[in-house]
């Protein structure tokens, strides 16, 4: 609840109109407990916000992330600092692709 409210606050401050969640369902479909955490986080998010809530198939984007950031020669620990912010604006980037070609 802490963390939607942190994120509907942040969304106000800088004038958001939706929010985009991804989804972290497992490579064979699986919806465990992470995925029960990420219902419970977006309905808070609609709750509080009165926002539209996309929810992208977070699946494969930190092996994408990783790939990239190796390929770029960012190695070590500040390669997986970068993991987590890099995999979240590939989910925002399949969501604007999507939107792009009316998916």
């Amino acid at each position: 609840k802490d963390a939607a409210l942190r994120a509907v606050d942040l969304a106000k401050e800088r004038g958001a109109e939706m929010f985009v969640v991804g989804m972290p369902e497992r490579a064979d479909g699986y919806r465990g407990e992470r995925c029960q955490k990420t219902d419970v986080f977006i309905s808070f998010l609609k709750e509080f916000s009165q926002l539209e809530v996309a929810v992208m198939d977070e699946r494969y984007t930190t092996v994408q992330a990783h790939t990239l950031l190796y390929e770029t020669g960012l190695k070590g620990r500040g390669h997986v600092k970068c993991v987590d912010a890099l995999s979240a604006q590939l989910i925002l980037q399949s969501y604007l692709d999507m939107k792009k070609n009316n998916v």
